[in-house]
């Protein structure tokens, strides 16, 4: 970008104020904090307030920029010679406006994106579960060995150890359930899992309390609409081009 801000001073000095302003501009939109970008600026726009907020802005960039305090002083007194040889836009406030806004929606639609392909990552994991289940799981009866959490302590989910056997093989498991069945299990200590045929250890209380498709529906729904709305604003605000005619 050096090389932009050098091509900017030789059309500056070259007289031609127009190509300068331009590179100027197309500088500040990648890199706002160039304070040497600000003070050229400063030499090519038509008023003295634009003038001021350039070397405003090149002295937020860099409190100790020389030449846009000197400027700045130099305005207070009698006017000054500036090399001006055609007007700024009419409109230059609003394009560096838009330079902040482009950058600041960026931020936010790489959030947007990334979230979004989470959740769709997540959904399909789950997805792949829950009809791992469908397709290949069988129905037992399971004995609790440790219920780990006191009835209604926690909302309406509990949690119990159990084991349960599959063709003369104990497997260990452990679940969440419903609260409000914590009487009849910890009286019974029996009741039924469900556990997948290719891998026996793998299993779930039965049935289960939660309605998985729906659950994987709805975030493979906002998992893609986050993905597409930040998808398609990321791919617009790198292609934006701040009109400066």
């Amino acid at each position: 970008m050096k090389d932009n801000l050098k091509q900017a001073v030789k059309l500056i000095d070259a007289g031609d104020a127009a190509g300068g302003r331009r590179l100027l501009i197309e500088l500040l939109k990648t890199e706002p904090e160039n304070d040497a970008a600000w003070v050229w600026l400063a030499t090519v726009v038509e008023t003295n307030d634009l003038r001021q907020e350039c070397l405003h802005e090149a002295l937020k960039c860099n409190p100790r920029n020389k030449a846009a305090r000197k400027a700045l002083e130099k305005m207070q007194g009698p006017p000054a010679a500036w090399n001006i040889s055609t007007a700024a836009p009419s409109h230059m406030d609003v394009a560096r406006s838009r330079m902040r806004r482009w950058q600041n929606n960026r931020l936010l639609m790489i959030f947007m994106l990334v979230v979004g392909l989470g959740m769709i990552v997540l959904s399909f994991i789950v997805v792949r579960e829950e009809l791992v289940y469908q397709r290949e799981g069988q129905v037992t009866t399971a004995t609790a060995t440790q219920f780990n959490q006191a009835p209604y302590t926690a909302g309406n989910t509990c949690n119990v150890a159990y084991q349960y056997a599959v063709q003369g093989v104990a497997y260990p498991g452990y679940s969440d359930f419903p609260c409000y069945q914590w009487g009849q299990l910890h009286t019974t200590q029996h009741f039924q899992v469900q556990y997948v045929a290719s891998q026996p250890q793998q299993s779930r209380y039965y049935p289960s309390q939660k309605n998985m498709l729906f659950i994987v529906g709805l975030g493979l729904f906002f998992g893609a609409w986050l993905a597409i709305v930040g998808g398609y604003y990321l791919t617009a605000s790198f292609a934006r081009k701040v009109d400066t005619r």
